[in-house]
């Protein structure tokens, strides 16, 4: 597979699930490799496994957490 080299300074980033283990660690990666960059992080903060861990996780990434549920019908 041939590697291709993307660009993302300067570019509007969506993570879903960015307090999870993948999704943080692919915002501290994107943080380190892609700079200036705005990254834009939504998560649920279900409690499948503990909430705490999450906080933890976007704590690490230095994220602001926004609290605005959404109701579905």
């Amino acid at each position: 597979m041939r590697e291709k080299n993307v660009i993302l300074t300067n570019k509007v980033i969506l993570v879903t699930g960015a307090a999870g283990f993948i999704g943080s660690n692919l915002v501290l990666e994107l943080l380190r490799e892609a700079h200036p960059v705005h990254i834009i992080g939504i998560d649920n903060m279900n409690d499948y496994y503990d909430v705490f861990i999450k906080e933890y996780r976007l704590e690490q990434i230095g994220a602001t957490l926004v609290s605005d549920p959404m109701k579905y019908n």
